[in-house]
């Protein structure tokens, strides 16, 4: 037995090569070299000729000729056979070495082929895909324009907003944290205002609010204070009841609300309320007009303008919402005075008439949020269809307006005269009299 010189395992004294890590622990000569495919074989070829050769020299010394030209010619077999079997090999390895580099050169074509046709495909797909996603987006936003009187007034309902106040509980829990009572600490003790205590217990407008929480407890740090009055603030502004703008006198409230409702028809104190306060719905529907308002100034349609700037006016009106109202006249100021664009009073009072039909269907029907949408949606398509895009009803309506205006001023001017002869008749007699 030995060693491997290479990994030191050990082998039979005979071997030529080491099982263990593969190395050949002789070299061949370049005439013999073969690849290890031939395994073996032309080492027993060789140790066979080498055997033959000493028997022959052997026959040969001992002066057999015969013996010797026989060796002669074996060595010039063997190496005839060598050099054979030699260019057999090296024909057989360039042979395997030009067809392994053939399938590895087709390979690599099919693969770039492939890649470039996937890329292609992928890319035809994804264009495909975003011209999809475009035309999606594009037909909702217009779709969504055309229908602002209808969405300004679906985002308006309370029943709405009591769904987001559900949602919200089950969210982030419904129980009343150390920092809801400290907002809630005046009404607590006083019970001022009753459920509209929000507007005077001054725990519940911004600036107030945080003052409260800040001083509910010197045992929190600064953000445990930040995280409840976020919580707080959530939890009050999704209620109908949502949040004053600012802490009010009860006394001065009652006081001007009493004059307002005097002066306004069709006002009361539940009104006056809702317009000094606001709530979730009123900021994300004031946020989607601006966003649509933004979007027709870039494209500068002025069509389109005038219709949700119709539709929030009447809008803000119906639902006391004081953030769409004066997002509403700042637009059209800005539309006025820096773009110097006049509004379309057409597009105008069709939104707005479509905003006041939506917010009165959805007044009178009792059906779930989302059924009163829909019908909402096919009633007000109808109207509008049937009576404002109605031309002959238009124009119907503009003559016998005409008709109306001139019989109307025929009916003045008759009455005026008629005043006019009996106060000239009425001066004749008194002066008769005298």
């Amino acid at each position: 037995m030995k060693k491997c010189p290479y990994c030191a395992e050990e082998m039979q004294d005979g071997a030529i090569k080491c099982r263990y890590c593969g190395e050949w622990l002789e070299v061949i000569d370049a005439e013999s070299t073969v690849l290890p495919s031939q395994d073996g074989i032309f080492e027993k070829f060789k140790d066979t000729t080498k055997k033959g050769m000493e028997k022959s020299w052997n026959l040969a010394s001992r002066g057999d000729e015969t013996t010797k030209d026989f060796a002669e010619k074996a060595i010039l077999t063997t190496k005839e056979v060598s050099q054979k079997m030699y260019v057999q090999t090296k024909t057989y390895a360039e042979e395997g070495a030009y067809a392994v580099q053939d399938y590895a050169s087709k390979g690599v074509t099919v693969t770039i082929d492939f890649t470039q046709k996937s890329t292609a495909a992928t890319k035809e797909l994804i264009d495909k895909g975003v011209l999809t996603i475009s035309d999606k987006y594009r037909l909702l936003s217009q779709y969504a324009l055309n229908s602002a009187g209808e969405l300004s007034a679906f985002f308006a309902q309370k029943d709405l907003l009591e769904w987001v106040n559900e949602m919200s509980k089950q969210i982030i829990g419904g129980a009343a944290t150390i920092y809801d009572k400290a907002l809630d600490a005046e009404y607590i003790t006083t019970h001022i205002g009753g459920g509209r205590h929000r507007l005077f217990d001054e725990g519940h407008d911004l600036i107030n609010a945080w003052n409260k929480v800040r001083d509910a407890t010197d045992d929190d740090s600064f953000s445990q204070e930040v995280i409840g009055y976020a919580s707080a603030i959530w939890k009050d502004v999704v209620t109908p009841m949502g949040l004053p703008f600012a802490t009010l006198d009860k006394q001065t409230f009652d006081v001007w609300a009493t004059k307002v409702t005097e002066l306004i028809p069709g006002m009361n104190k539940k009104y006056f309320y809702d317009l000094l306060s606001f709530d979730a719905m009123e900021i994300f529907s004031s946020g989607l007009g601006a966003v649509g308002i933004i979007f027709c100034l870039k494209k500068d349609d002025q069509e389109k303008l005038s219709g949700i700037l119709g539709a929030m006016g009447i809008q803000s009106i119906i639902s006391a919402n004081p953030i769409m109202g004066i997002l509403t006249i700042g637009v059209v100021a800005y539309a006025y005075f820096v773009k110097k664009t006049n509004l379309d009073a057409k597009a105008t009072m069709k939104a707005g008439a479509i905003a006041a039909v939506s917010a009165t269907l959805f007044t009178i029907m009792g059906f779930p949020i989302l059924v009163e949408f829909v019908l909402v949606i096919v009633l007000t398509n109808l109207f509008r269809k049937q009576i404002l895009d109605n031309e002959q009803l238009a124009m119907l309506i503009k003559t016998n307006a005409k008709k109306a205006t001139i019989e109307g001023n025929k009916l003045i001017n008759t009455i005026t005269l008629q005043i006019r002869q009996a106060t000239k008749i009425t001066r004749i007699e008194g002066l008769s009299a005298e």
